[in-house]
């Protein structure tokens, strides 16, 4: 289906896929296949076909990353972003827990980086809060705000089996469930405003980055989304990709949101925005498409 989205603002954009289906999926096996092994099993796996992965023109289906992931018995590591054994390299470790951690305070053995963002949140009242972060002793992240935020603290994600799935890392940034337990409740909607963006940020492959994380940032980084980053130690921008391979191959061919299961990036960094509730801005024609 290929629609054209009409915004509230100035904005218009086509949106959705137009190609044959075959060419769909042969452009996604390519673009899985392009990561160097072994991890490129891990997301040809996402081809399901009457033969293995996306080696012969059967492919039945494409599987999203989260689904995979979920499924019993998983299709997909469910530690992809923190598995040494597997692949050399974990990139939670080069960002969090590890001594050379990206935003770990010198102090503690890191590289003395922090993480900087402006969000937006709606309770109690309408306001835009800039925060900085960084890893503490203990392995959590702590956000303080410079304009009256409140302090949002997140744990290290775990790679621990329980629970299964959500105990998982790459469970939590892959899909659709909350990357960071959130911290106290006092925290409101910045809790929630302050995980949403950095798990985006991550599945976009734009953290680590000193530059600050908002929905402009966002927007205005979209050509360089999916693409290897140069804040990663040498390890880890030789291997991977750890950002979401199944995005890249589907946004490559057009505007299109990749399916909660995958990146929760707002709709409106893929296709225009803003829009407002409760309007309709798309109308549906049934016919070919020229």
């Amino acid at each position: 289906m290929y629609g054209f989205i009409e915004g509230a603002s100035t904005q218009y954009s086509n949106t959705g896929l137009y190609q044959p289906r075959s060419f769909i999926i042969s452009h996604a096996a390519t673009v899985f296949k392009s990561a160097p092994h072994p991890e490129d099993v891990q997301w040809s796996n996402l081809c399901l076909s009457n033969s293995t992965q996306c080696k012969t023109s059967q492919v039945l289906r494409i599987v999203s990353t989260g689904k995979a992931i979920a499924a019993s018995p998983s299709i997909f590591d469910q530690n992809y972003l923190d598995n040494v054994t597997s692949y050399g390299y974990s990139y939670i470790s080069d960002i969090w827990t590890g001594t050379n951690s990206y935003y770990r305070p010198t102090a503690n053995g890191g590289k003395g980086n922090t993480l900087n963002l402006s969000v937006g949140v709606t309770s109690p009242m309408t306001a835009t809060y800039t925060y900085t972060g960084s890893v503490q002793t203990d392995n959590t992240f702590k956000f303080t705000s410079s304009d009256g935020g409140p302090d949002v603290v997140f744990p290290a994600p775990t790679t621990s089996a329980t629970p299964v799935p959500p105990g998982t890392t790459s469970y939590n940034i892959f899909s659709a469930q909350e990357f960071f337990t959130t911290g106290p409740a006092a925290g409101g909607t910045a809790n929630d405003a302050v995980s949403k963006l950095v798990q985006e940020a991550i599945i976009a492959g734009l953290v680590p980055t000193t530059d600050q994380l908002s929905l402009s940032y966002l927007t205005s980084k979209q050509p360089v989304f999916y693409t290897i980053n140069p804040n990663l130690s040498f390890q880890g921008q030789k291997t991977g990709p750890w950002y979401d391979l199944y995005s890249q191959a589907l946004h490559s061919l057009g505007s299109i949101y990749t399916f909660g299961f995958d990146e929760p990036l707002w709709p409106q960094t893929l296709i225009g925005g803003p829009f407002e509730d409760s309007s309709t801005y798309i109308g549906i024609t049934i016919g070919n498409v020229k």
